[in-house]
């Protein structure tokens, strides 16, 4: 009897249209549980496009276990694209009501993340449980995928034409990116011309190297000597002839 009360006393303050005091009393008897005064706040902070003080009330509602607030407030955070908040309150929804059709919204949820491996686990599992589209939506996958290969492809068809130009080589097997002329010599777009500087003592190459990072060269700035392992790699007759096509010089330092 006394929350009517409450209640009463915020319908009479509204009726006399003093919003201070009626928004005063819902909230007294919002705060003592009651879904009605909830679901007033909300609407009115709404329509007032007070939306951090909505979501306040909709979280509320939600944290009684209402399915309706959750899902309401999954939507306004997909529609304002904070997909992980999205992503957060379909899977409490999911939870609660265990309706399979929110499989879907947290698919998509991480499908405009870009996050395509878990999109497609959410996908399949609306698919496993019949959900209309799911199917559709696990072909939206597969495309996806192949975008994901072209531009990647893309990429490195890119930076290997830039390797190219630039006299550099880039070995498959180790991801090393090695320079195809010895120092003192130029890159020609094919072979190298001019000679190389012979001899470097240790401190003289470790000062080439610093120049080549402070000049990027080739676009890096994290040039360094090869450890003895990675040099060994280039002894090989076929790699040898492709990184220093002529001028070979066998002696180079090594860390």
């Amino acid at each position: 009897q006394h929350a009517q009360y409450i209640i009463d006393i915020a319908k009479s303050y509204y009726a006399l249209k003093d919003m201070n005091n009626s928004l005063l009393w819902y909230k007294k008897s919002a705060h003592l549980g009651n879904v009605d005064s909830i679901n007033f706040l909300v609407r009115f902070y709404e329509k007032e496009k007070e939306l951090q003080k909505m979501l306040y009330w909709l979280k509320v509602l939600a944290d009684l276990g209402y399915v309706d607030a959750i899902e309401q407030l999954a939507q306004f955070y997909t529609i304002n694209k904070n997909y992980d908040q999205a992503i957060l309150w379909y899977k409490k929804a999911f939870e609660l009501g265990e309706e399979y059709q929110y499989s879907i919204n947290i698919g998509d949820s991480y499908y405009f993340k870009n996050d395509i491996d878990e999109a497609e686990y959410w996908y399949q599992q609306a698919a496993n449980y019949g959900v209309d589209n799911a199917e559709e939506k696990l072909l939206l996958i597969e495309e996806a995928r192949q975008k994901i290969y072209e531009q990647e492809a893309l990429l490195e068809r890119k930076e290997q034409e830039k390797i190219e130009r630039t006299g550099l080589w880039k070995d498959p097997s180790t991801n090393k990116t090695w320079m195809r002329c010895s120092l003192g010599q130029i890159w020609t777009g094919n072979d190298c011309e001019n000679n190389s500087k012979q001899h470097y003592t240790w401190e003289e190459a470790k000062s080439a190297i610093n120049e080549l990072n402070e000049q990027e060269y080739g676009g890096y700035k994290n040039w360094r000597l090869p450890y003895l392992v990675e040099l060994e790699t280039l002894q090989n007759n076929e790699i040898t002839q492709l990184i220093y096509p002529s001028n070979y010089i066998s002696r180079f330092w090594s860390i």
